[in-house]
C-alpha cells in the first residue's frame, strides 16, 4: 500500500499545508495589518566553553505586519544591559533582526511564531576602568531568533503581550552565544 511507504519528510509539507490553509477562525478575528510592540526584555545567555550564565534586563521594540492571511513579517530591535565575569565586566547588547512570521487568532488571543536573522552588536568594559574609557572592542556579529508569543486583546487597537519567547544564537569568535529572551509589554494595532 502506498501509505505505508510515506516518510516523515514527505508528510511534513502535507501537514503544514493543512494547518496553514485550514484556519478555524473567521476573517474578522485576523490579526491587524500592522502592529507595534514596546516593552520589557529579560535575557539569559551563556557563551560556548564558559560555565557562567549572564542575566540582563532591557527593552524590546518590534514592528509586525500581515502579508497574506497568516503570513507576515517582523522587524525586531532589542537592547540588553548586564554584567558578566562575577560582576566585574558590564556589557550592552543590541539585536537588529528581520524575518517572517506565522500568525493566528482565536477570539481575544493572537499567537505568532517567527524566524528572524540579522546582527547583534555587543560592547563591554571592565568596571574598575569605566571612567578611563578602557573598553573592549565592540563586536557586531550574525544572530538569529526562533520564537513566538501570545497577545491578549484589550480593545480593537491595544493588546497586552503576555509573553514572547525567543532562542537567539549569535556567532562570536570562536563560539556561539546561546541566548534565551523573554519579553512582555503593550501592542498597538493599526489597520482593520
Amino acid at each position: 500500500m502506498r501509505f505505508e511507504k510515506l516518510k516523515l519528510n514527505e508528510l511534513f509539507p502535507i501537514i503544514f499545508a493543512i494547518l496553514f490553509f485550514a484556519s478555524p477562525t473567521p476573517a474578522q478575528t485576523q490579526p491587524s495589518k500592522l502592529q507595534l510592540f514596546g516593552g520589557y526584555s529579560y535575557a539569559n545567555s551563556s557563551q560556548g566553553g564558559l560555565q557562567e550564565h549572564r542575566n540582563s534586563n532591557g527593552w524590546g521594540v518590534d514592528l509586525s505586519g500581515s502579508l497574506y492571511k497568516h503570513l507576515g513579517f517582523t522587524a525586531d530591535i532589542a537592547g540588553q544591559y548586564g554584567r558578566a565575569y562575577s560582576g566585574q565586566t558590564a556589557f550592552r547588547a543590541h539585536d537588529f533582526l528581520l524575518g517572517g512570521s506565522l500568525n493566528w487568532s482565536a477570539g481575544k488571543l493572537d499567537g505568532f511564531v517567527h524566524v528572524l536573522a540579522g546582527v547583534a552588536h555587543v560592547n563591554a568594559y571592565d568596571l574598575p576602568y569605566k571612567y578611563f574609557y578602557l573598553h573592549y572592542p565592540a563586536e557586531t556579529r550574525f544572530a538569529m531568533a526562533f520564537g513566538g508569543g501570545l497577545d491578549i486583546a484589550v480593545c480593537k487597537h491595544v493588546a497586552i503581550r503576555a509573553a514572547k519567547f525567543d532562542y537567539i544564537p549569535a556567532r562570536t569568535r570562536p563560539y556561539w552565544t546561546q541566548n534565551i529572551r523573554v519579553q512582555t509589554g503593550i501592542v498597538w494595532r493599526f489597520g482593520p
